[in-house]
């Protein structure tokens, strides 16, 4: 990625690289977590999911800006993920589950034990 700006005396300031690129992506993320009750709802060990207000069912009343807000959290989360930047307060098992194609099966014990110990214990239990 490349930003350039003319200043007024006529320099031309050049930067390049990820480091602009990781900005763009940090700064959009938190642009939603600043409305966080909006985007994202509290559980277990301080993680969050998706704010849901509508079932699957009704997606078709959701408004055209909200859907359209929705897939910009998902591509900057998404965008995070590639670039190895944290997604807080997604829950990681979540992020987990959603990447291996939403299988249950891939929550396995060492995931479930390093993110939810307590969750762990009592599915053991």
């Amino acid at each position: 990625m490349e930003y350039s700006t003319d200043s007024s005396a006529g320099q031309h300031i050049r930067s390049l690289g990820d480091g602009i690129e990781r900005e763009v992506i940090h700064t959009i993320f938190e642009d939603f977590r600043q409305e966080d009750s909006q985007w994202f709802t509290s559980h277990a060990d301080g993680k969050s999911t998706l704010a849901m207000s509508h079932t699957l069912a009704m997606a078709r009343h959701v408004s055209t800006s909200q859907k359209r807000n929705m897939a910009i959290l998902g591509a900057a989360t998404a965008l995070c993920l590639v670039r190895g930047m944290s997604t807080p307060p997604f829950d990681p098992v979540l992020l987990h589950f959603f990447i291996h194609g939403c299988n249950l099966d891939a929550i396995h014990p060492g995931i479930l034990s390093e993110w939810h110990p307590q969750l762990r214990r009592t599915i053991q239990d």
